[in-house]
């Protein structure tokens, strides 16, 4: 790889938008890496070429480890050397070893079991959303709440507490969200899964926090603390990447009716 001398360019391009930026297009012509800089911190080099991005994720000197309590740059000020926990801050062994335990709760006849549940839940979600009439928010009525159900379900929430999941996931997503007031939210959603990891251990059920729960206290594969982390990780990666999903989909079928 080589790289590219000019002034940094400020990153993100623009603010949020459906479409790649075309500032993108524009860098995958150039040679190298681009220079840019980020809202908080030093400049950074952004790769946006297959070739450099590959390079960069299969080189082992590019840690996530590495980087945790360093001053990294960030969009968000509380990024700014906040540094890290859980899954994806880790590298091998640690994270295969996790990695390792997480696939194990994942088996085929879980996820085929819950095959009805997700299919019944995205039908009433759709119908709701056609009873509301138009202009219905996709992102609202569907996008968010059927993977932020499901997840739940998955883990064991009570049905009863699954609105109160929904502003702490806006704080992991949201970037508009006071950095103050996104650690206050996670602060309380990691109390309400503590709280749940000890009912789980006393009234184990079929869900996988129930799992979780036993590989930790009979196993003594893993801690309290990545216990917890993996809680929060299989609630941001399965609600998030889900929702994104669903939006740019259904977004790209619209401008490509063919299809």
């Amino acid at each position: 790889m080589t790289t590219s001398e000019d002034e940094p360019l400020p990153y993100p391009f623009a603010g949020r938008r459906m479409e790649l930026e075309p500032e993108y297009g524009q860098l995958r012509r150039r040679p190298g890496l681009a220079k840019v800089r980020m809202p908080y911190g030093d400049p950074s080099w952004l790769a946006t070429r297959y070739d450099d991005v590959r390079t960069v994720l299969g080189d082992s000197r590019f840690s996530r480890a590495a980087a945790v309590g360093r001053a990294t740059p960030g969009v968000r000020p509380d990024e700014v050397g906040s540094g890290g926990s859980g899954l994806i801050f880790m590298d091998p062994p640690e994270h295969t070893r996790l990695r390792r335990v997480l696939a194990g709760a994942f088996t085929a006849r879980r996820v085929e079991a819950m095959r009805g549940y997700v299919e019944k839940t995205a039908a009433e979600l759709v119908d709701r959303m056609i009873l509301h009439g138009p202009p219905a928010d996709l992102v609202a009525h569907l996008a968010v709440p059927l993977p932020l159900t499901v997840v739940c379900t998955l883990l064991g929430v009570p049905a009863d507490d699954h609105p109160r999941f929904l502003p702490w996931v806006e704080a992991r997503r949201s970037a508009d969200i006071p950095p103050e007031q996104t650690r206050r939210v996670m602060s309380e959603f990691m109390a309400y899964m503590s709280g749940l990891v000890a009912r789980r251990r006393v009234e184990p059920a079929d869900d996988l926090l129930s799992e979780l729960v036993q590989v930790r206290d009979a196993q003594g594969r893993l801690t309290d603390h990545e216990l917890l982390s993996m809680a929060v990780t299989i609630l941001a990666a399965g609600h998030q990447t889900t929702a994104v999903l669903i939006t740019n989909a259904v977004h790209v079928l619209d401008r490509h009716r063919d299809h």
